[in-house]
């Protein structure tokens, strides 16, 4: 026989006793070769699902014993902060509002620091010339000289005749002495009491009354005027 028929015997003859051996003896392990050595075959490795973290409570929980039990330290700080208000939720406060104020009345040393005064008061044969006026009172003033200041105060006319303690009036804002009767005139009161000096004799002190009257009967018409 030629050589290479020899050789092919030969080896089929291995091939044939390794078959047998191989189907006599036990299956190898998986990831391991027949021969006993680890595969080194590529393995696919599949990832596995994540599962998504529970955060941890801290209230207390109960054990299977029923005792409670309180939570892992910084268990609390693993809970996401509390979201902040988006600009257009935040709703500005209300400004507080003001609380009126009563006015405050004077205090009696502030009213007695106001200047002394007098009051001054004229009626015509036709109404009142000068219902009430306030003229700073002076020391040695007179009834005339708190009805001159009254009637420049008012612009009312004024006409005297003569002088100092024997000043008369005879005109006050256009009507004039006799000018309804032979009795009319002029007469004034002093504190509501008719004057028995003329009104340039008679001095004033503080918060005192002057008041000038038209008479047609030479005062008795006026006896209960003030």
């Amino acid at each position: 026989m030629p050589n290479c028929m020899i050789k092919r015997l030969i080896l089929l003859v291995f091939v044939l006793l390794w078959l047998t051996a191989c189907a006599s003896s036990p299956s190898a392990p998986s990831g391991q070769n027949k021969t006993g050595d680890v595969s080194t075959s590529p393995v696919l490795v599949v990832p596995a699902p994540s599962v998504p973290q529970i955060e941890q409570s801290s209230v207390p929980t109960e054990n299977a014993t029923g005792e409670k039990e309180s939570p892992p330290p910084g268990a609390a700080s693993q809970a996401p902060p509390s979201p902040s208000p988006s600009p257009s939720s935040v709703r500005p406060s209300a400004s507080p509002t003001q609380t009126p104020t009563a006015a405050l009345s004077p205090s009696p040393a502030a009213a007695s620091e106001q200047p002394a005064h007098v009051l001054v008061k004229i009626e015509g044969p036709e109404g009142w010339l000068i219902e009430g006026a306030t003229v700073a009172w002076t020391q040695d003033m007179t009834a005339y000289d708190a009805i001159l200041e009254a009637c420049t105060q008012a612009e009312v006319e004024l006409v005297t005749t003569g002088s100092g303690s024997y000043v008369y009036i005879s005109s006050v804002g256009g009507f004039a002495e006799k000018s309804d009767g032979v009795l009319s005139g002029w007469i004034f009161k002093f504190n509501g009491e008719m004057a028995s000096k003329g009104c340039g004799a008679v001095k004033l002190e503080e918060n005192d009354r002057v008041s000038v009257y038209f008479t047609r009967d030479l005062g008795i018409d006026c006896a209960d005027k003030d």
